[in-house]
C-alpha cells in the first residue's frame, strides 16, 4: 500500500513512507494526482480510500464485494496482465489489458477472477468521483503530500 486513509474517523489521507521508498516514482505520480490528494471541501483531504500494488495469485478470486459510496471511483492499472484474467461489475465482465485502466464504481457488487497459471498485477486507486467534485465547486488549494522523508523522484 501506497497511500491510505481510513474512511471513517480520519480526516486525511497520508503516503506511507517506508513503501514509497520501494516504489518512489509511482507515489511521486500519485501525489500529483488532485483526483486523489485534492480536497474538494467535504471534510476529508486526498480520497478516503487508498493506492495499491495488488496481486491476484494464479487460479484465485476475490469474492463480490462493494465499497462504501459512490463519492469516489476506483481506477484498475493493468501492469503484468495474463490473458484471461478479468471483473464482473452488474454482470458486466471487463479484462484487463497491460497499461490500461479500467475505471468503476465500487459501490457496485463485483468479484475478480484470474483462471490463469500467472500472477495477475495492477495499481489500484481510488479517486474522488468528479461529479462530486463538481457539485463541491471544484477543488480547494489544500492536497495530500508526500512528507520532506519519502522519496522523491524525477518524473
Amino acid at each position: 500500500m501506497l497511500y491510505a486513509a481510513e474512511e471513517r474517523n480520519s480526516k486525511q489521507g497520508v503516503f506511507i513512507q517506508d513503501h514509497c521508498a520501494i516504489a518512489p516514482r509511482t507515489c511521486a505520480v500519485l501525489a500529483e494526482s488532485l483526483e486523489m490528494t485534492g480536497d474538494p471541501g467535504l471534510g476529508h483531504k486526498g480520497i478516503a480510500g487508498k493506492a495499491s500494488f495488488i496481486v491476484l495469485h494464479p487460479n484465485s478470486r476475490i469474492a463480490a464485494h462493494s465499497g462504501t459510496n459512490s463519492a469516489r471511483l476506483t481506477v484498475h492499472l493493468g501492469l503484468r496482465v495474463p490473458n484471461g484474467t478479468y471483473i464482473q461489475v452488474r454482470g458486466e465482465r471487463r479484462y484487463w489489458e497491460q497499461g490500461k485502466a479500467i475505471i468503476l464504481d465500487d459501490a457496485f457488487v463485483h468479484h475478480v477472477h484470474n483462471p490463469t497459471d500467472e500472477d495477475r498485477v495492477i495499481l489500484l486507486a481510488h479517486v474522488w468521483h468528479p461529479a462530486v467534485v463538481e457539485f463541491a465547486g471544484g477543488f480547494k488549494n489544500e492536497r495530500v503530500k508526500l512528507t520532506s522523508g519519502e522519496a522523491k523522484a524525477e518524473l
